[in-house]
């Protein structure tokens, strides 16, 4: 939860949304991260975090939620539903599985985007990968951007 904090927060100097608007759907995935790890310790207080059949029926669930919101372009919501999947799959990991999970996304990337370069590599292609999804991130960008130039885009807890 702590490194995801910190990527987030010095994302959007290395990848300012002026410049890079696809940083939305990363900034809205890593909240599901961290939301995700929210939940599980909520239902570590009630014996269910560590119940893996608990944890995959209700990553079953989100799951067809991203489908639906797929079709619905609903881009951010689900970005945001595909990090808190990750973030549940991160709750029953191993170790080894851990290291596989995700901490940043692209509409469109054709791998788990888990380092910085990564990322890099498949955002400067973002607008050809996913058109639909880019056009609503730019959208995004310029109706959140505060006179400061500053943009600060999170996801709430819910969908």
């Amino acid at each position: 939860r702590l490194r995801v904090s910190k990527e987030h927060s010095e994302l959007s100097k290395v990848f300012p949304p002026q410049k890079n608007p696809e940083i939305v759907y990363t900034f809205v995935y890593q909240d599901g991260l961290t939301h995700a790890c929210d939940w599980l310790m909520a239902q570590a207080a009630a014996g269910k975090a560590s119940h893996r059949c608990y944890v995959a029926t209700t990553m079953r669930a989100y799951d067809k939620l991203r489908e639906e919101y797929l079709a619905a372009k609903r881009y951010v919501d689900v970005a945001y539903i595909e990090g808190f999947l990750s973030g549940l799959l991160y709750g029953i990991a191993t170790r080894a599985e851990r290291r596989h999970i995700p901490l940043y996304y692209v509409f469109g990337a054709q791998e788990d985007l888990k380092s910085l370069s990564t990322y890099r590599k498949w955002a400067r292609h973002a607008e050809s990968l996913h058109k639909p999804a880019y056009r609503l991130a730019t959208k995004v960008v310029e109706k959140r951007l505060g006179s400061s130039g500053e943009l600060a885009i999170h996801h709430t807890p819910f969908l």
